[in-house]
């Protein structure tokens, strides 16, 4: 519905522009823009995900923004986005792609009330005592637990989100490698296992997707789980075995106590190489970006808006702007970094994370072997 009012006040300003949706699976859309950016059947602007960002750059499927773009959308419009999404997708000084739909990304969701009965307003910032208190929270014998981990997904791996917990020196910069057989991989493995052993986890988290999560956070099964920003509202509106107001969300912890630098996820819009209708791409993105739309997206969509100084209307200061409220402060909060920009293939590592995961909690396999075994997998 937001992207349908943006469209219809775009081509209302812009006599003569038409502007035409063609959707895509989520899955094959990459692919799909790099054929036609080589049978020169490229549409005027394509939506991309910021992990297939340098895949397309690389394929040299992207037009050039710095020659599209005017000046004073370079000057005024870039500078008010997130800047750690904004710089992801330039390279080599050349900007592919302008970001849209800033998030928290893989969050923590917590009941406040269930959280209250071991003494605690919110969740330890700290792995270790998040493991603890989550054990203190479950009553298997109830099919009740402290924690949901969705463990079958290829956007997202708690594994992950673990091991980036001991500080941003644990993954390379520029590729997004970690010594899977080290001694910081080795004790987030631990913690996955200790999950389970202490009951604070089930091990049917071993299949459990962000959907199965979602739905069996909402019917009260778990007090904490992790999960993606964007599904707050929707976790809200899906309760039942619990009062929408005592759902909280808070930044992932860590191994030194603090909460870990918030890493978001977005979407990306760019013009591809061979784009038949480069003005009219131009003055699409111009409708997209301006402060009209970003409002837009945060009234009808509930999605973030792009453009920072939107933070500042008053509607993000009444309570049905609550949960974007929440959500924008874990966005915005000092050290925000995005996944690296040359991750390759973030879905093929994810689901071998996944699936060391996986063992972790359904086996007594050893640890070492587990991590030996997903390092073969992933080429590392």
């Amino acid at each position: 519905m937001a992207l349908k009012e943006i469209i219809a006040n775009c081509e209302a300003s812009n006599p003569g522009l038409k502007i035409a949706v063609e959707t895509q699976a989520f899955d094959a859309l990459t692919g799909k823009v790099l054929a036609a950016s080589n049978t020169g059947d490229a549409p005027d602007v394509t939506w991309m995900t910021d992990s297939d960002l340098s895949k397309l750059d690389s394929a040299g499927a992207l037009t050039d923004l710095n020659t599209l773009l005017p000046e004073d959308f370079q000057s005024t419009v870039i500078p008010d986005l997130l800047q750690p999404m904004a710089d992801k997708a330039v390279f080599n000084g050349i900007r592919v792609a302008l970001p849209i739909w800033p998030n928290a990304g893989t969050v923590l969701f917590y009941r406040k009330d269930l959280l209250k009965t071991i003494g605690l307003t919110e969740p330890p910032t700290d792995w270790a005592e998040l493991a603890e208190a989550a054990a203190k929270l479950s009553n298997p014998a109830e099919n009740q637990y402290g924690l949901a981990l969705p463990l079958v997904d290829t956007t997202d791996s708690a594994l992950r989100h673990m091991i980036t917990g001991f500080g941003p020196e644990a993954l390379d910069a520029d590729t997004g490698k970690f010594d899977l057989t080290g001694e910081n991989a080795k004790r987030a493995a631990a913690l996955m296992r200790q999950l389970v052993e202490s009951g604070a986890m089930p091990k049917d988290m071993a299949t459990a997707s962000l959907d199965d999560v979602q739905d069996q956070f909402a019917s009260g099964r778990f007090a904490m789980a992790l999960a993606y920003a964007p599904r707050f509202a929707t976790f809200r509106t899906s309760a039942t075995g619990y009062a929408p107001e005592d759902l909280g969300i808070a930044k992932l912890p860590s191994f030194d106590g603090n909460p870990q630098p918030t890493t978001v996820t977005f979407w990306n819009l760019g013009v591809p190489v061979g784009a038949k209708n480069p003005d009219g791409a131009v003055a699409f993105l111009d409708c997209v970006y301006s402060p009209e739309s970003s409002l837009i997206w945060a009234k009808v969509g509930q999605q973030l808006p792009d453009r920072q100084s939107v933070l500042s209307d008053e509607y993000f200061t009444t309570p049905e702007a609550a949960d974007l409220q929440a959500a924008a402060a874990i966005a915005n909060s000092p050290g925000t970094v995005t996944l690296p920009q040359n991750l390759a293939d973030a879905s093929t590592v994810f689901d071998q994370l996944n699936k060391a995961s996986q063992q972790l909690v359904t086996t007594d396999d050893e640890i070492d072997g587990i991590l030996e075994t997903t390092k073969g997998e992933l080429g590392w």
